[in-house]
């Protein structure tokens, strides 16, 4: 899939949907590992083809069978919301966390993420695309556009 660029109000918009779907794949991965936990207290561990129904369980009874059902069902709908999410262009850097990255361009010229977690209310951090969610910074005092521009295009920038 080709990389999706947003302005900061573009990716603003899309933060209460983001949100909405952020928090469903973190209940759905809760259920998940409580699925998961009930599998490993019947003595059955559960590896990741046989999550994803590659391969299936040996000696397995229909109580098991069940709880991996489960299990899977939960797994592909995880799948399905993270997918769902990236479809519209975000980059979803971890379920647990709700973190989120929306790629931009900095003063329309230096290629960053507008970094969101689930929980805060709106976009309010950046990082560089190799810095991680260690590397935020603030995103104040500069301009988030979808588009590279051409030096020739820009603004001069705020120094305040």
């Amino acid at each position: 899939m080709a990389k999706r660029y947003f302005s900061l109000d573009e990716a603003q918009a899309l933060v209460p949907r983001v949100r909405e779907m952020m928090g469903r794949a973190l209940q759905l991965h809760g259920h998940l590992r409580a699925a998961i936990a009930r599998l490993d207290a019947t003595g059955t561990e559960v590896s990741w083809p046989v999550l994803r129904g590659e391969e299936a369980l040996e000696d397995s009874d229909e109580f098991t069978e069940g709880l991996l059902r489960r299990a899977r069902g939960l797994y592909f709908a995880l799948r399905e919301t993270i997918s769902e999410t990236e479809a519209i262009g975000v980059e979803v850097k971890g379920v647990v966390d709700g973190l989120v990255d929306f790629r931009s361009w900095r003063d329309g010229h230096e290629e960053v993420l507008l970094c969101w977690k689930l929980g805060e209310d709106e976009i309010e951090w950046f990082h560089g695309v190799d810095d991680g969610f260690a590397g935020r910074r603030p995103i104040a005092g500069h301009r988030f556009t979808a588009e590279r521009e051409r030096p020739d295009q820009a603004l001069p920038t705020d120094p305040s």
